[in-house]
């Protein structure tokens, strides 16, 4: 009962906060009129074709399309840019390359984000497996930087590269603080790019503070978390203890894990604002119980690694806090753990706990990206599986603080 109404807490929680997802932007429309307003942020990690929008925090939301909007953005929001462009979707999936060196352009009317501004401007546009970067300049119309990977006909295990993209490089990024080996080591990539982009845009400047922005937001970042918790658990064992005397137990071990220690490591995804990462979880779990029944008194020793496999997703209330869920895959290895019978070892061999596995979700709030409270439920694990005439019941909800060390 205590589980699913914690589960239905969970599903609120996301309803509830899942909306809180708009921020201060603009939008300007085929006459050339810039709108004010309330952007839904998703920060598309495929270039968008519409977007969502309100005038006022608690108006109605609207979409405006590619047809209807030269511009968007915002201060904290990517800017996308309409253009008329040609541009090469050949696939770069290593199952369907074609065997044509040159591009195959074709015009599209398509929303290019903003990677880089000043005298050359970078631009993305990114689809499911395919990615393609943009230059434009004062004297130069928005243009592909070509890179595409092919196979020949008469060699198709061999996989050739068309990296005219670094020829252009050279055309258009002319600049004394840019040597030509840095252009021919340019990869196909924002960094890359963008780097070489500031360089230019910022020939003989200062432009530490502009590369610091770009890398904060395509970076991948690491988090280590320490991580205890106290859980609320209904483990227990239930089968045949004695078949021949049709007794049969159905027990829980109340006491046993209700503290315990973890770390976390986390890789926030370099998409989405930061919105989505990744964590591992190790968990040491050991600690000892005894229940009474009326014919036995019963042992069960645990010493086991809980393994947390998951992705989370966070939404942002402010600069300070957000909210974020999980979803996770749980796995239990143990190491000597048993459950002994001590008054009738004859008639009841002891039990030894195999390693299980499970699902599990979870959701909670963190703070000035150092404190965090947590609320874990997971799905039932049966460690006792191996045995046919037994059941492991181990269905835990666990209440997890955090403190960010890197």
């Amino acid at each position: 009962m205590k589980l699913k109404l914690l589960l239905a807490l969970f599903i609120c929680t996301i309803n509830m906060y899942g909306q809180i997802t708009f921020k201060k932007g603009y939008f300007i429309n085929n006459n050339g009129e810039k709108k004010e307003c309330l952007i839904k942020d998703v920060d598309w990690k495929n270039s968008p074709i519409n977007f969502e929008y309100k005038f006022t925090k608690k108006g109605k939301i609207n979409t405006q399309s590619i047809e209807n909007v030269k511009e968007f953005g915002g201060k904290d929001l990517s800017t996308c840019r309409r253009f008329e462009v040609e541009i090469d979707k050949s696939s770069d999936n290593l199952s369907y390359l074609d065997h044509k060196r040159n591009p195959r352009f074709h015009k599209e009317t398509l929303f290019l984000k903003l990677i880089v501004e000043g005298k050359a401007n970078l631009y993305v546009y990114t689809e499911t497996g395919l990615v393609r970067f943009f230059i434009e300049k004062e004297d130069l119309p928005i243009t592909q930087l070509v890179y595409k990977r092919f196979r020949t006909p008469k060699n198709p295990s061999i996989l050739r590269k068309n990296n005219y993209y670094k020829q252009q490089l050279k055309k258009y990024l002319i600049c004394d603080d840019i040597k030509i080996s840095k252009l021919e080591n340019a990869v196909y990539t924002t960094n890359s790019l963008s780097k070489l982009f500031v360089d230019y845009n910022f020939c003989g400047k200062e432009k530490e503070e502009e590369f610091s922005k770009i890398e904060n937001k395509t970076k991948t970042k690491f988090h280590l978390n320490i991580q205890p918790s106290f859980k609320i658990s209904n483990t227990g064992i239930k089968g045949a203890y004695y078949i021949y005397r049709n007794q049969y137990i159905d027990i829980d071990f109340s006491n046993l894990n209700r503290f315990q220690f973890g770390l976390e490591a986390e890789i926030i995804l370099p998409f989405n604002n930061s919105k989505w990462s990744t964590f591992l979880n190790p968990i040491l779990k050991t600690g000892s119980d005894t229940v009474d029944i009326e014919y036995d008194n019963i042992e069960f020793k645990m010493t086991a690694l809980e393994l947390n496999l998951g992705l989370r997703h966070y939404m942002f209330l402010n600069k300070n806090s957000k909210l974020f869920i999980n979803a996770f895959l749980s796995h239990d290895i143990h190491f000597n753990s048993s459950i002994n019978f001590k008054e009738r070892t004859s008639v009841r061999p002891n039990l030894e706990p195999k390693s299980a596995t499970t699902f599990g979700g979870g959701f909670g709030l963190k703070l000035y990206d150092k404190f965090s409270g947590e609320v874990r439920i997971y799905g039932n694990k049966n460690f006792l599986r191996e045995y046919i005439s037994w059941e492991g019941k181990d269905q835990t909800i666990s209440i997890i603080l955090g403190y960010t060390l890197l």
